[in-house]
């Protein structure tokens, strides 16, 4: 039977300020000497730990004891980490037990030949130093550092069950669906496996028992005669449970929630179940003052009650998030585009480029092989993201992309692929992708690099009534250049489009009548033109504003404005709604 121990806790930690001269592995030891070391909270971001680690972008050394009461040559044990910015090294009782790159992917190590019985160390080296950073290629957002997410070790023994998987589309009032399962078997005994189904009500509905020989992957489609459909108004969601039985001792047992609907594209328009689906979307990034990066139940709770209450029903993220995170979303009926951060590779006219290089492709795959695997039974995401705003007209840029996304069909075949443009250069990778995404910001960035004065108001006209009534009348924003992209991807690709990013900033508590830039009068009107376009452009299935809060981002020149923060949220970094929260909610609602 499967032992998940949990990990997370006070861990100690140490600062590396000469991570170069102490690579050597002594801090990994069982017996090193930490008394010097801190007390710091895992999952956890270290920038949050105390002033002095605000900014720190560096080699931190976390480590900590766990007990084991027995351990067998036939017991397994898996480390599972949830996030680790960015590079982690990880160490079980002073050896090396692997390595990992990627901020915001789950990974998992086989520490079974390194475990004993009683006290065992674990210690993790994690680097978050901007040069060694791959992916993203830039900071769009903040870098924070740690053990961000769960830390965990599964103990099995006899066999594992590393992974399993389930999928199920509509049929005659019904499901198909199949369920797979990776296994380990490292006792040799004859396994049976089991599987049963149950409905939202809990009621079984589907079980079989299957007598395995030596099989490591394995496949079993079902039927479910009649059953009902996850929709984001009505999210029904059902319970698989795998489990693995050896000489009728439980071995290991999976439980997994999972929905019966099916995602597709049928020329310019995005179907859910058959029905023409629209998005009512926002981006959001997992970032609040209290936790950073980390999970914290209460403020996601908080966010997802502000999202539903805008009618969003729709979510990108340019990351995969944490776990709870779409278990909610499942439960909730909130629809997800989720992409690894293959974010702005721009290598310029440079060849041989990252694209073509093995460590960038290797990267590229293994986050968006553990992005789909980690999350493949969530019916909350229906897009796989390839990537945002890279050089897609580099002359490598195309078999990158193109691995990527034979990499994802190979894994997942019931999800639609998109891939976020800047200014829809998309190229011939919008031929490798099933939606269309288009990141724009005409009427912002276009309108602050070409003012001087940053703020200038849109053209007005003021007239005064003889009692003294002021009217103000502001020209339209010109949505000119927005209407002809948008045609012409259409015309292009014949595919759903999607408005993967457009938005403007807004300093919280700046009003101005007159829709001064930089104002949360003008965000609000920008959004409202921006949606209105939307609504009467051809091919267009959705719509993600970004976004929904305010947040840190060292990709911004620090100016009269910008302070080292991101305003273009619809709420403020503490989630102070501003004027475009009333806006989206009276738009997406309507």
């Amino acid at each position: 039977m499967r032992q998940t121990i949990d990990l997370g806790g006070h861990w100690r930690f140490l600062p590396d300020l000469d991570p170069d001269y102490h690579d050597n592995d002594q801090y990994a030891a069982p017996d090193w000497d930490r008394r010097h070391w801190a007390l710091g909270q895992v999952p956890g971001c270290w920038n949050l730990y105390g002033e002095r680690y605000a900014l720190f972008e560096g080699v931190i050394w976390f480590a900590r004891p766990f007990h084991l009461p027995a351990w067998t040559p036939q017991a397994i044990g898996v480390l599972r980490f949830g996030g680790v910015n960015y590079e982690a090294r990880v160490y079980v009782n002073g050896q090396r037990a692997g390595e990992h790159q990627g901020g915001y992917t789950e990974f998992t190590l086989d520490v079974s030949h390194l475990l004993h019985a009683g006290e065992n160390w674990l210690v993790v080296r994690v680097d978050n130093r901007r040069h060694r950073i791959l992916l993203p290629a830039c900071l769009g957002w903040f870098n924070y550092g740690g053990l961000h997410r769960a830390v965990t070790l599964e103990v099995t023994s006899g066999a594992r069950l590393e992974w399993v998987g389930v999928s199920a589309v509509p049929h005659e009032g019904g499901a198909n669906g199949i369920i797979r399962a990776e296994i380990r078997d490292v006792a040799g005994a004859p396994l049976v496996l089991l599987a049963a189904i149950r409905d939202p009500d809990g009621n079984v509905v589907w079980q079989r028992a299957r007598p395995l020989a030596s099989e490591t992957q394995i496949k079993i489609p079902f039927t479910l005669g009649s059953a009902l459909t996850w929709w984001p108004s009505r999210p029904a969601l059902y319970e698989l449970m795998v489990a693995l039985t050896q000489r009728d001792t439980l071995a290991d047992r999976v439980r997994t929630a999972f929905g019966v609907r099916r995602i597709h594209a049928d020329g310019h328009t995005l179907l859910l179940n058959g029905e023409p689906l629209w998005l009512r979307g926002l981006c959001h990034i997992g970032d609040h003052p209290a936790n950073g990066i980390a999970f914290d139940a209460a403020a996601m709770a908080g966010d997802l009650r502000d999202l539903q209450e805008l009618g969003v029903n729709a979510l990108r993220l340019h990351v995969p998030p944490h776990q709870a995170f779409l278990d909610e979303c499942d439960r909730r009926g909130i629809l997800i585009c989720t992409e690894t951060p293959v974010y702005c590779l721009a290598p310029g006219n440079v060849q041989p480029s990252p694209f073509s290089d093995p460590a960038y492709r290797r990267l590229a795959n293994g986050m968006l092989r553990e992005m789909i695997r980690a999350n493949y039974n969530h019916p909350s995401i229906i897009l796989w993201s390839l990537g945002n705003e890279c050089q897609v007209a580099h002359p490598e840029a195309l078999s990158f992309f193109r691995e990527l996304a034979q990499t994802a069909r190979a894994l997942d075949d019931s999800r639609l692929l998109t891939y976020a443009s800047l200014y829809g250069e998309m190229g011939d990778v919008g031929d490798l992708v099933d939606v269309i995404g288009v990141n724009e910001y005409w009427g912002w960035y276009d309108r602050v690099r070409n003012n001087s004065a940053h703020d200038q108001p849109l053209p007005t006209e003021i007239t005064t009534e003889p009692d003294g009534t002021r009217h103000i009348q502001v020209a339209p924003l010109d949505m000119s250049r927005l209407q002809q992209e948008l045609e012409a991807k259409a015309a292009r690709y014949g595919k759903p489009l999607v408005l993967t990013e457009f938005g403007a900033d807004a300093i919280p508590d700046y009003r101005a009548s007159d829709l001064a830039l930089w104002s949360e009068d003008y965000q609000a009107y920008f959004l409202e033109r921006t949606l209105t376009v939307l609504h009467d452009a051809p091919g267009v299935a959705g719509a993600f504003p970004f976004l929904y809060q305010d947040y840190p981002d060292p990709s911004k020149y620090t100016n009269r404005y910008w302070d080292g923060m991101n305003y273009k949220g619809i709420v403020s970094y503490d989630r102070t709604r501003k004027l475009a929260f009333a806006t989206l909610r009276e738009i997406y609602k309507g």
